[in-house]
């Protein structure tokens, strides 16, 4: 930058460098080998969505297996990915690859708006923090290893995560000074709830917040903007509710009624603030990243950067109200990180799917990456070398697991491939219904799978406590998953039930119904090709 210091011009190049390293690096998971295309960061659940819109794509309707409709997605981000899929055509490896590439699409989208974000915070005569701004939020974002899975998973989340980034945005460069704003945002607003539904407890919020604002215009004009909201966030993801409700009997997809399991439990609580520390201290600490030494890192990191927060109150809270501007920014976060909290509090108590708690909180990562980004450009005004080499130190976390997935895969293999497809496809005839409670993986690479565990068949969710019958009833000669998970589920194990096993692969296990257990009804009518 011209009359900058040689030390700026070193912080301005070490963040363009950790973006350019960071996009390059992640759009090559596209085009890893095939081998390794398969495995993380793409996960056993983000094999649904991309089954269900590859089905869409090919006309057999909304369903996973070709003949029971489901409801047990996220809308939003899988109708987006049909396209994709109606050109990979019987291709499932290139529709992997072209979802990968939508899901970078989103990385890098969510960087540019949280960049647009953090150089709105500075004051338009502020010339150089303006300039480096956009590069201080997209480095952080982009080079941080969580943010980064959560935007290759397979799922919605990258999607959800871009969208909460334009809504901030937008609330920061429009005040929402009458009803016929507060319509536009609950318009976007609808997009984001069709994107993941539990956004509805922002929208409730903020709606909350618009109607008992302190010095909003009083009486109808209050109640016109805060109904314009709820009334445009409602129209445009009722189609969604409509089609659960009428389809199925419930608003809830069958995704979240079946890991639905009410109770207060110590180990969901511990999961659950182990899931807040990895969004509030998005550190990468290797081998120790996911024991209890690691969540301690973060918790000592996390507790030090609050005592540091507090000890600059003032400052803080100024760079918060030059973010808004004289909005309502500042509010409207306030209401997301209640939803959020509210969320922590519903999953905590309702669900027993650990393992996706940290994905739940994940939108608390656009605000710390934010505040990181601001630290940084407040540290490089004063000290530009040192903001320098955190910036190279913080970027290299993401570039360097970009280049392992080429030789291994990120986070560990995908076991669903390595035992349970491998073994289906080297076993079970290609004309043969084969039943499993996880049917993620299974179910992309191989039609005639049948969903057990209800996330994305509904019917199943209705007869699990008469699933030995249904599988009778429909025909299924083969069963293939983790025999321990069996009886948590339907009270018993296949072997009880007319079942022999067949073959063992690490944790699963291949069934065939007995030959002198003959099945109660015709085998399933083979879906279209």
């Amino acid at each position: 930058m011209e009359g900058s210091s040689p030390g700026d011009r070193l912080f301005r190049a070490a963040l363009v460098a950790v973006v350019v390293a960071s996009a390059a690096l992640t759009l090559a998971l596209v085009f890893r080998p095939a081998a390794l295309v398969v495995h993380p960061p793409l996960t056993e659940d983000g094999y649904y969505p991309m089954t269900i819109a590859r089905n869409i794509a090919r006309g057999r309707g909304i369903t996973v297996d070709g003949l029971v409709p489901t409801n047990g997605f996220q809308p939003l981000f899988t109708f987006l990915t049909v396209p994709l899929f109606a050109a990979a055509g019987e291709d499932r490896l290139l529709g992997a690859r072209l979802v990968l590439a939508v899901h970078w699409a989103f990385f890098l989208a969510t960087a540019f708006v949280l960049g647009r974000l953090l150089r709105h915070a500075f004051e338009p005569g502020d010339r150089q923090a303006r300039a480096l701004a956009p590069w201080a939020a997209a480095a952080v974002y982009l080079a941080t290893l969580p943010a980064m899975g959560h935007h290759f998973n397979g799922l919605e989340t990258g999607c959800l995560l871009f969208l909460y980034a334009v809504v901030l945005r937008r609330v920061q460069t429009d005040p929402l000074p009458s009803a016929r704003a507060a319509a536009t945002l609950g318009a976007l607003l609808g997009l984001v709830v069709l994107a993941r539904i539990d956004v509805v407890f922002f929208v409730i919020l903020l709606t909350a917040f618009l109607l008992l604002e302190p010095g909003a215009p009083p009486g109808g004009k209050r109640l016109r903007r805060a109904a314009a909201l709820a009334a445009a966030a409602f129209l445009v993801s009722a189609p969604w509710w409509l089609y659960n409700f009428l389809g199925f009997g419930s608003l809830m997809p069958s995704s979240g009624l079946a890991e639905q399991r009410w109770a207060l439990e110590p180990a969901r609580l511990g999961n659950m603030l182990a899931a807040l520390l990895v969004n509030l201290a998005p550190l990468y600490l290797f081998a120790w990243d996911e024991w209890l030494i690691g969540h301690l890192v973060r918790a000592a990191a996390l507790a030090l950067l609050l005592a540091i927060l507090w000890a600059k109150r003032g400052e803080v809270r100024r760079w918060a109200e030059e973010a808004g501007r004289g909005g309502r920014l500042f509010a409207v976060t306030a209401c997301l990180v209640a939803s959020l909290l509210l969320l922590f509090a519903w999953y905590a108590a309702s669900s027993w799917a650990v393992h996706f708690y940290s994905r739940y909180l994940a939108p608390l990562l656009l605000l710390v990456c934010l505040l990181l980004a601001r630290a940084l450009l407040e540290l490089g005004r004063h000290r530009p070398r040192l903001a320098a080499c955190l910036a190279l130190a913080w970027g290299l976390t993401v570039p360097i697991e970009c280049v392992r997935a080429h030789f291994v895969s990120i986070g560990g293999r995908n076991i669903f491939v390595i035992r349970q497809v491998s073994m289906v496809e080297a076993r079970v005839p290609s004309g043969a219904w084969v039943a499993a409670l996880q049917t993620g993986t299974l179910g992309y690479f191989r039609d005639r799978v049948l969903n057990l565990d209800g996330k994305v068949n509904p019917e199943a969710l209705r007869r699990r406590d008469d699933i030995w019958r249904y599988l009778d009833e429909r025909g299924v000669g083969w069963l293939c998953d983790w025999p321990e998970i069996f009886r948590p589920f339907f009270g018993s194990r296949p072997e009880a039930n007319g079942w022999e096993l067949v073959e063992h692969s690490g944790k699963f296990a291949l069934f065939r119904r007995r030959r002198d257990a003959p099945l109660a009804s015709p085998a399933l009518a083979a879906p279209e090709r």
